[in-house]
């Protein structure tokens, strides 16, 4: 069993999922947070999400309203933390990264906590760590996580489309060094679905 099987197979197992990213909210953090939102649901899991702020405007052609936020909710947040038995930490390689309020709340949580992350120097605070230095952003991970899974199937137009946002805005609209062959063939996947 790859690590991906792994995490598909928490998923599978998990009651209550909770996805998280790190604070000042970008294409990469919004994107691969609902990415893989609605991968669970093909799944046939259910799954919050909680950032520690809001998106930016350029983002509201999302479904923004799927995300709770601790600057606006921390009530709903606090009992998401709670209650999760299964915590994603996307995009961040450290809990200071969430602020203060959701860095106590992880910390204290109990529960399996996996990192999906392409930051230098993850700190060693979850159960699942999945640190690609390599890849040019998360939502790619995302897209490797749905492949080497076995689930590549899955992978439609609802999934892709943050998936295909965050790699495009992480990459500086594919500019960047971190852009790699690897990272064209993920797009390209992305835009078949």
């Amino acid at each position: 069993m790859n690590t991906y099987q792994q995490i598909e197979a928490e998923i599978l197992s998990a009651s209550t999922i909770l996805i998280t990213a790190h604070k000042s909210a970008d294409g990469d953090s919004v994107g691969s947070s609902l990415g893989l939102l609605y991968f669970i649901e093909k799944l046939g899991k259910k799954a919050i999400i909680c950032h520690p702020d809001k998106a930016p405007g350029f983002l509201d052609f999302l479904e923004l309203t799927s995300i709770i936020t601790m600057d606006q909710e921390s009530e709903k947040v606090t009992k998401a933390f709670e209650e999760a038995d299964l915590i994603f930490c996307l995009d961040y390689n450290s809990t200071d990264r969430v602020g203060k309020q959701m860095q106590d709340l992880l910390e204290a949580a109990t529960c399996t906590k996996i990192m999906i992350d392409h930051h230098l120097d993850p700190q060693d605070f979850a159960s699942i760590t999945v640190s690609e230095t390599s890849a040019s952003s998360t939502a790619e991970l995302i897209v490797e996580l749905i492949e080497e899974s076995g689930n590549g199937a899955l992978l439609d137009e609802k999934i892709g489309t943050p998936l295909y946002l965050g790699i495009l805005t992480d990459t500086g609209s594919f500019r960047f060094n971190s852009v790699k062959p690897r990272t064209h063939e993920v797009l390209a996947k992305l835009l078949a679905a």
